[in-house]
């Protein structure tokens, strides 16, 4: 079920479209290499059998435990352009790197934008 039956108020739907958004950007970005690269505890147990993939491990245990999924689908240079804050990154020796840092570290949790389509 998406939707708790009949919402309290407005505030607890609100919150329940931001967690299902949430979710939603998290599987899009979710790459496996990067995940399975990221988490080597998850890499030893996919080849142990304990898990069919990445992916599986991500859907029951990785996002409700705040892992990062990966840079899939993500645009360094557009996370750049909607983030004016982060606009110093591009006078650093390797701007992506800077920014795909940055996304990793801070920008995933904080819900930042960080390709075309979502500016």
């Amino acid at each position: 079920m998406i939707f708790k039956p009949r919402m309290a108020n407005t505030a607890e739907l609100q919150t329940e479209v931001a967690d299902l958004r949430s979710k939603v950007r998290a599987f899009g970005l979710f790459d496996e290499r990067d995940y399975l690269q990221a988490n080597p505890d998850v890499r030893a147990a996919v080849g142990a059998g304990q898990f069919k993939d990445g992916l599986s491990h991500f859907r029951q245990m990785g996002l409700a435990e705040g892992r990062f999924p990966g840079y899939g689908g993500f645009d360094w240079d557009a996370y750049l352009r909607a983030n004016g804050d982060l606009a110093h990154f591009r006078n650093e020796k390797d701007p992506e790197a800077a920014a795909r840092r940055h996304f990793r570290e801070a920008g995933y949790r904080e819900g930042r934008t960080f390709k075309d389509s979502e500016v």
